[in-house]
């Protein structure tokens, strides 16, 4: 670490730091005078009079102040390069200490910062620069060309960034404005123009990848470049972009042979299938090919994604949720709705569709994803969209339907208003949740060709009970369990979906009341239409009808005869009848609750 407290040399004098307060007068401080940092003999000899100068301003020529300064730092960027490049990796360390002084202790000129980014662009060793952007080096420099966009004079720039992208700051100050003059962005002047080609001659020679890229902005503060008012800087910010996206491409197919390769070489488990292709238009799936059900895809629909129409900032959204959908722990990324716009190229293909808004089929290279576009109404509640967020993080099991990420921009949009066009600002909320390609279980129902597939049935009834026990040992409520909001994975396992009216009960918690009941007519429990009384037994009525539909093997049914027609025998059968009947009580005091209807299933398949 470099201490500046004093010369680099036995002939220069100590010279304080910019951030320190000089005081010519205190008791006990240093001296006014060409003897600075001794202490004054006079010190206890001074006269009341004498107090009063205490606050006058000390008498100091700037301007060597400030090339002493610069004299330390230079001397200091000497010792760690050699013919202007750096010479290790523990160069680079050095370095981006010192760069850490632009922002605490001076700041250093544009010409100063064209010379540090052309030591950068000089350095050819892969681990010097590799160490620089581990240090976050990159910061500083992005910083300072959004320094330039804004305007703000060098030395204003806020103090809370750490030791990486050095080059982010520059290149926003750069952004922002002509650092030291607060010169117009659209007029720079050749020594600004320089240090942006400095810039990006420095950022050229760096690894920068997509792990970087979400460490800072730093694709952002040069996609603004491509607009630049200079041909050359708009030529090299355009070649730097699409050589970003080469790296973003590289890895994401190397990222996918990968994964291709571990799937390959995993124990394959006995395959088995559940549906005949002859006997409907379901898919077969092998349970062996298929990594939770389903293949992974190679990135065939990267190179869109990766078009000249993305921005850096979208390529960091692409790899983040890419990084969520691979990783079932992971959390919910925020989505831009621009973004998400473009990965279902304009809300293009609909795949379903709901009383609380519209699902759209999205693809990010390495699999497909569904959006759900929420409805913005005038009785539209943020509580509620909030409230949906909190169960969905919540509910992580295999047999509920993953959510990926949720979007809550503002989003300027052209509409009608009295005969004319006006641009409106539209809250945009959407969620976004993995993709599941059988359909509903509703759609699943409807083809008779599935009624004498009773195994398969019950393997539905098991996997359901299993999502609702999950989600009332976590305290929700879904409120709307019926054949839509079931979806069938590859595997043709189930797994619960839209929490649109879900409840999460605190802690000691066991029912609410509400005047404003919501849900599907024939699947409210009675008390909730007589009571608006909410409860997990709300939830057992919801399920009970689904496992009629599925003994019963209908879309629709006779409610008060329904065991009559059922034409599946055996213990597991006769289990789920009882269980059934049970659950559409209409005294919700008679239900069973999810525990105990486990506890039955598990006690049927030990006979």
């Amino acid at each position: 670490m470099f201490l500046f407290s004093g010369a680099c040399s036995g002939k220069r004098p100590n010279v304080p730091l910019a951030s320190q307060q000089l005081d010519t007068c205190s008791d006990g401080a240093q001296n006014c005078g060409a003897s600075a940092g001794k202490k004054n003999d006079r010190d206890n000899e001074r006269t009341d009079s004498a107090k009063g100068d205490r606050d006058c301003p000390l008498n100091v020529d700037e301007s060597k102040f400030e090339n002493v300064k610069r004299d330390i730092l230079w001397s200091k960027i000497k010792e760690i390069t050699e013919n202007d490049r750096l010479l290790d990796a523990e160069a680079a360390e050095k370095l981006v200490q010192l760069l850490q002084l632009d922002r605490t202790e001076w700041k250093i000129d544009l010409a100063g910062r064209a010379r540090v980014a052309d030591i950068i662009a000089a350095t050819e060793n892969p681990e010097c620069l590799g160490r620089f952007i581990q240090l976050r080096g990159l910061l500083v420099l992005n910083e300072w060309l959004q320094e330039i966009h804004r305007g703000k004079p060098a030395g204003e720039v806020g103090m809370q960034l750490r030791g990486l992208p050095v080059l982010n700051e520059w290149l926003q100050e750069i952004y922002r404005g002509k650092p030291g003059e607060g010169g117009n962005p659209t007029e720079p002047d050749k020594p600004t123009e320089e240090l942006i080609l400095a810039l990006l001659r420095a950022l050229a020679k760096l690894p920068i990848n997509l792990n970087v890229l979400q460490s800072c902005s730093i694709g952002k503060s040069v996609n603004h470049l491509r607009n630049h008012k200079d041909q050359e800087i708009q030529r090299k910010a355009k070649c730097l972009v699409e050589d970003w996206k080469k790296r973003v491409d590289a890895e994401m197919k190397s990222n996918d042979v990968s994964n291709l390769k571990r799937v390959d070489t995993a124990a394959t488990p006995a395959k088995r299938k559940f549906i005949s292709p002859k006997q409907s238009n379901y898919k077969a799936y092998d349970i062996g090919k298929h990594d939770d059900g389903q293949s992974i895809r190679s990135s065939k629909s990267i190179n869109n994604l990766l078009s000249s129409s993305a921005t850096a900032d979208q390529l960091i959204e692409l790899k983040a949720l890419q990084s969520v959908l691979m990783d079932a722990n992971a959390e919910p990324t925020k989505l831009s709705f621009p973004f998400i716009r473009y990965i279902t190229q304009k809300f293009r293909q609909e795949i379903g569709r709901g009383g609380f808004g519209v699902v759209y089929l999205g693809d990010i290279g390495t699999g497909k994803v569904a959006v759900k576009k929420l409805s913005i109404m005038q009785n539209f509640s943020e509580a509620t969209f909030l409230d949906e967020i909190n169960c969905l993080i919540k509910a992580k099991h295999t047999n509920i339907v993953r959510f990926l990420g949720y979007c809550a921009d503002t989003y300027g949009e052209y509409v009608r208003y009295e005969g004319s066009l006006v641009l409106s600002e539209v809250p945009q909320r959407l969620l976004c949740f993995e993709y599941v390609p059988n359909g509903n279980l509703q759609k699943y129902l409807e083809d008779k060709s599935h009624k004498d597939e009773w195994k398969i049935r019950y393997q539905m009834i098991r996997g359901i009970c299993n999502g609702l026990n999950y989600l009332h040992d976590q305290r929700i409520i879904h409120l709307d369990l019926k054949p839509d909001n079931i979806l069938l994975d590859a595997r043709m396992d189930p797994k619960i979906t839209d929490f649109g009216i879900s409840r999460c009960f605190d802690e000691g918690i066991t029912r609410v009341y509400t005047k404003n009941v919501r849900g599907t007519r024939g699947i409210i429990a009675p008390e909730t239409i007589v009571h608006g009384e909410i409860t997990v037994k709300s939830d057992i009525y919801g399920l009970g009808n689904i496992i009629i539909h599925l003994l019963t093997g209908r879309n629709k049914y006779d409610f008060d005869n329904w065991h009559t027609s059922i034409d599946v025998d055996g213990p597991q059968a006769k289990c789920c009848i009882d269980i059934a009947k049970r659950c559409v009580a209409f005294n919700q005091h008679e239900r069973p609750t999810i525990g105990e209807i486990m506890q039955k299933l598990n006690e049927i398949e030990t006979i």
